[in-house]
């Protein structure tokens, strides 16, 4: 019976918790009102999205082809700024 969730368990609440946080996040989805976190990548998370290396993500901002702020050492991209740069280098198929 240790398996067993009732209102009165810690785990229950924490579910409730988590669910009425993932609603919330939903709703400000639907309202366009992302959160902070939501709009920006740090490079690790930049790297795996695009598939390169530190050395490319360091060249990108060298160049000024994707654009970043910095806050306490650490480097943000912003996902409309990393769409945008995939748009403006589309390459379409010749059929």
């Amino acid at each position: 019976m240790d398996n067993l969730i009732t209102r009165e368990t810690p785990l229950f609440t924490e579910l409730i918790s988590k669910i009425k946080t993932m609603e919330n996040e939903i709703e400000a989805m639907k309202e366009g009102n992302l959160t902070c976190a939501a709009k920006w990548l740090n490079g690790d998370a930049v790297m795996r999205k695009l598939g390169i290396s530190r050395r490319t993500l360091q060249t990108y901002r060298d160049n000024r082809i994707l654009p970043y702020s910095v806050v306490g050492g650490k480097f943000y991209y912003s996902i409309r700024d990393i769409e945008d740069l995939m748009k403006n280098n589309f390459v379409p198929a010749n059929l």
